[in-house]
């Protein structure tokens, strides 16, 4: 269940591309960040930053 909740999460993410180079800001509590961050990475499609690239 949990994987598929990420996996659903993901696939909305994905869906939310319009154009290449376009910005999405995502949150999500830890439980879930790190598989994101995971699938998100090896798609190809992203460019991740976090918020403590920022601090």
């Amino acid at each position: 269940m949990w994987d598929y909740r990420n996996l659903l999460i993901y696939k909305n993410i994905v869906d939310l591309l319009q154009n290449e180079g376009e910005r999405i800001f995502v949150l999500y509590g830890f439980g879930h960040a790190a598989i994101l961050q995971q699938y998100l990475q090896l798609s190809g499609l992203f460019s991740i930053e976090t918020f403590s690239d920022y601090l």
